[in-house]
């Protein structure tokens, strides 16, 4: 059987770093695995990445997807749009961020390129609420004295807590309560 190209061996190699970083965390990620899971040899993986640490940070950053930025034309239907995106994320993708987020926040105390890391994943995690709130001011639903990195630590913060503390999910009702129970806040202050 002929050799996988450079390119395509290289490929492997990262789509089977993902998958080793959501199937076994931050903590089980090693040369050794990501080469047992793409059948490619760890020598090639070394002259692709010059140690563990570049491998996984190049896997994380193609975990790192931004989560959709909705345009309904209102505050509480952006909210709910991005909170149904949320919902619908299926149980095995969500155990897979949980495991992929704690065990790169544990890391991450004591690393700093790791917690640099960590700070982009938090970051890109707000950036469809930072958004969704800007519009809002733009349409003039909120007033510009409302503080977009506190409003978006208030809203993203309970789905943190449940995802990372219960592993668990808000239901559809549970999500609709807290976007209005944060609106209600919101416009009061507005």
């Amino acid at each position: 059987m002929a050799r996988p190209r450079s390119a395509e061996a290289r490929m492997k190699a990262l789509e089977a770093a993902v998958q080793v970083l959501a199937d076994e965390g931050v903590s089980g990620f090693t040369v050794e695995a990501v080469a047992r899971r793409s059948g490619v040899a760890k020598t090639t993986i070394y002259r692709n990445w010059s140690s563990v640490d570049e491998l996984l940070f190049d896997a994380l950053d193609l975990m790192i997807e931004p989560e959709p930025e909705p345009d309904t034309g209102s505050l509480r239907g952006d909210l709910l749009s991005l909170a149904d995106h949320l919902v619908s994320i299926s149980e095995d993708e969500r155990h897979a961020r949980r495991q992929v987020f704690s065990g790169l926040f544990a890391a991450s105390v004591g690393d700093r390129r790791l917690a640099e890391v960590f700070d982009r994943m938090v970051t890109s995690r707000c950036v469809p609420v930072q958004s969704i709130v800007a519009k809002a001011q733009a349409r003039d639903e909120l007033n510009d004295r409302v503080d977009i990195r506190l409003v978006t630590e208030l809203l993203i913060g309970p789905v943190l807590f449940r995802l990372m503390f219960r592993d668990e999910t808000f239901s559809r009702p549970e999500l609709e309560n807290l976007v209005d129970y944060g609106l209600e806040g919101l416009l009061r202050a507005s």
